[in-house]
């Protein structure tokens, strides 16, 4: 039982219009299935919010990481318009409907609202940067970083107004997560043909989806690229490990090796970099001196049960290469991928950024497959794309947000937050992570549940946890 939708019994009325409309839509779109897919998708998430909020959006976490599947299956690249316009139609009836909630007097997240919404507006504005990418490239690029971002003001305001929210996104993650993993674990042991297609479908070569130096497909299905694949991954095990720490459960102890494994087989050293660093964050920030025997207990428990899933995998000797493709993390200068990366950002991207240091290039520059510049570092792609007042934009509203999560660190959900942001950001140092759909939007969506929480309130469980009831102000206008 998802529980009674606080937002309002019919979001809005417009809503039926628009379904009509996305019918009307779908059958002018016949000429491109992927369009039409897309539109249908849309109409159905509309029509199913029209009767329960909540619902629609536990649907669309399901559905989002299976759009590169779609995609394939339609013959296009068109599918996710309509997450995309889902997502953009939600977010705009909970910032600008009736109910939409005031801003009152918490000043970091005043102050991280006012930050990402400048992101947002110079987003759009480097769409028409004359140095940058034609219209449909920069739109793609502004689809891939910063749309995502209106999932941050779309989970504050959904568990805002249904505080049991909070519970139902991280167990419906949990679950898409388990999902993509087993279908990753299969494509890694046994590509078919449709694993084949979908990278034909993602317009880049095959090297991004082998280890490095070998043959062998890292786990990317159903996701267009194994990064993708990687920040899902990361996703579930943080929240896995962020719900451990305060009760183990034996779905917890499951879903967990499932999530290893598929972790292992993605075979992205960034991705596990980052899982790694934030899981330490979680541990340190989760440390209890009052119940310390607690804390360590499960700590170690965690530590064990993954270093024992690792091993056991890593030691099949069908899985060598990805073997000795993981010791490479213990001195990365032997690393030929991170070797072209430093040579890049000092031969090609610096120099970029010093030619044009204000206002960049336009957005999408850095993305990789369409820009020309390849940063393979989420601060570089920012100077890159917008510049000085890009880059300072987005370190106003980060380091906003790190404040607002640690006045609320006694809550599971702010410590979850902390250790996404720095986990996301520690594996951004060495590739475009938040351009990977929708690992991306799911982080700001969890980020934004997590702002909702009220910093003077005692740590509560993230089952039913009534989260959202005292909050402090929407992140929005």
């Amino acid at each position: 039982m998802i529980g009674t939708d606080q937002i309002a019994k019919r979001p809005s009325a417009d809503l039926l219009s628009l379904v009509a409309a996305t019918v009307i839509g779908a059958t002018a779109a016949i000429a491109s299935p992927a369009l039409a897919f897309g539109l249908v998708i849309f109409g159905g998430l509309a029509a199913v919010s029209l009767i329960r909020f909540s619902l629609s959006w536990v649907l669309f976490l399901i559905i989002a990481p299976w759009a590169g599947l779609a995609n394939v299956l339609a013959g296009g690249r068109l599918v996710a318009l309509g997450l995309d316009l889902f997502l953009i139609l939600c977010t705009g009836l909970l910032l600008l409907g009736r109910d939409r909630v005031r801003i009152e007097s918490d000043r970091s997240l005043s102050v991280a609202n006012l930050g990402l919404w400048l992101v947002l507006v110079i987003g759009l504005t480097g769409i028409l940067n004359p140095k940058g990418l034609a219209l449909l490239g920069a739109m793609e690029g502004f689809r891939a970083f910063f749309l995502p971002i209106l999932g941050l003001f779309a989970g504050y305001n959904i568990v805002k107004r249904n505080p049991r929210m909070d519970s139902t996104i991280l167990t419906t993650l949990v679950i898409a997560c388990c999902l993509v993993a087993a279908m990753g674990i299969r494509q890694a042991l046994s590509p078919a043909p449709l694993d084949m297609a979908i990278i034909t479908n993602s317009q880049t070569n095959i090297m991004p989806f082998q280890v490095t130096g070998t043959n062998r497909l890292r786990a990317f299905s159903p996701l267009p690229g194994p990064f993708h694949f990687g920040l899902l991954m990361m996703c579930g095990l943080l929240i896995l490990f962020a719900r451990m720490q305060h009760r183990m459960q034996l779905s917890h102890l499951a879903a967990l090796p499932l999530l290893l494994v598929a972790t292992a087989l993605n075979a992205t050293r960034l991705n596990w970099f980052g899982i790694a660093v934030g899981a330490v964050t979680l541990s340190l920030v989760s440390l209890d001196t009052v119940r310390l025997r607690r804390w360590l207990v499960r700590t170690a428990t965690m530590l064990v049960g993954t270093s024992i899933t690792l091993l056991l995998v890593l030691t099949l000797d069908i899985l060598q290469p990805i073997r000795s493709f993981a010791l490479s993390l213990i001195d990365p200068t032997t690393s030929t991928s991170f070797i072209f990366r430093v040579a890049g950002w000092r031969y090609d991207i610096l120099p970029a950024i010093l030619a044009h240091p204000w206002v960049g290039y336009g957005t999408g520059m850095a993305k990789d497959g369409l820009g020309p510049y390849t940063s393979h570092n989420l601060l570089l792609k920012l100077l890159i794309e917008g510049g000085v007042t890009l880059f300072s934009a987005y370190l106003v509203a980060v380091v906003a947000i790190t404040v607002a999560l640690v006045r609320r660190r006694e809550h599971l959900g702010a410590r979850l937050g902390l250790a996404l942001l720095v986990g996301v950001h520690a594996a951004g140092m060495l590739g475009p992570i938040l351009d990977a759909y929708p690992g991306n939007l799911f982080v700001w969506l969890l980020l934004g549940a997590a702002l909702n929480l009220e910093p003077s309130i005692p740590a509560q469980t993230l089952q039913g946890t009534s989260s959202g009831e005292q909050a402090f102000s929407v992140l929005g206008t």
